[in-house]
């Protein structure tokens, strides 16, 4: 069943990119709207496998506010770094305290974090399209990147290609907590640090490449269910970087100007 679900996650994302590539030749749209609205595809694919009728409609309104910020967060970023990087804490942050609320809040904090991770991962650069018309583009490619996944899972569950997950209210719910800190808001808590910690070291060790370390504290520490799950996480993220950079010696030179971008 896993392998059936990857299946209808690589077609959504390879239905969104043609969509992608379509809409951003009509509108003049840089190639990293492109390559964001594929990441949110390929991320809405792999979390709607437990997604319920009502999470996916949810999706259709939470995913494009949250690409369009998104995108607003980036173009703070270039300008002003420290104040982007307290609102990207601040809104990744505040994905995971809703977990307290219970799964279907859960599910959208989820959905909200999606775009943030982009902000990461897509390179900035000098759009074709400026300004904000820029960020009502990103919420429309969202848009589809949830229609195209809405549409190819719900054919996948009618011919019984994949199985249909259980509603959220129906789901057995966690046990009540022990006291103290809510387990949502400790998390919560916990990222903030992380990300804090994470842009300042980015920042003043390796400003070429903050990012990186940023994300790699976001992998890290989502989803940690212990320590020792953190230091295998960790240890998989320091591999990664690894390869990266052995994959970039062989790359070719990416200070000619002439040369195609790496991320393209």
């Amino acid at each position: 069943m896993h392998l059936r679900a990857t299946a209808v996650t690589m077609a959504t994302v390879l239905g969104t990119y043609g969509c992608a590539l379509l809409i951003g030749h009509k509108a003049g749209l840089h190639v990293d709207s492109i390559v964001q609205c594929v990441v949110i595809a390929s991320a809405f694919g792999r979390i709607q496998r437990v997604l319920d009728r009502t999470d996916r409609l949810l999706a259709c309104a939470v995913l494009p506010c949250a690409a369009a910020g998104g995108t607003e967060l980036t173009t703070l970023s270039q300008r002003h770094p420290q104040v982007g990087d307290v609102a990207f804490v601040l809104a990744m942050a505040g994905s995971i305290w809703l977990r307290r609320f219970g799964l279907r809040a859960t599910r959208v904090g989820t959905l909200v974090a999606l775009p943030l991770v982009t902000v990461l991962v897509v390179p900035g650069g000098t759009e074709a399209v400026g300004g904000h018309e820029r960020t009502g583009w990103a919420a429309v490619m969202a848009l589809v990147a949830v229609a195209w996944g809405m549409l190819l899972m719900w054919v996948a569950q009618r011919i019984g290609f994949v199985r249909r997950p259980p509603a959220a209210d129906v789901v057995t719910a966690a046990g009540p907590a022990r006291g103290g800190m809510p387990a949502g808001t400790r998390m919560a808590l916990q990222m903030a640090a992380a990300l804090a910690a994470a842009f300042t070291a980015g920042r003043m060790l390796w400003p070429d490449h903050w990012a990186w370390v940023v994300l790699t504290a976001f992998l890290v520490c989502s989803g940690a269910r212990s320590r020792a799950d953190v230091l295998v996480k960790g240890c998989g993220e320091r591999s990664a970087r690894r390869s990266a950079r052995r994959w970039r010696g062989r790359s070719p030179d990416r200070s000619d100007p002439g040369r195609t971008p790496w991320w393209c």
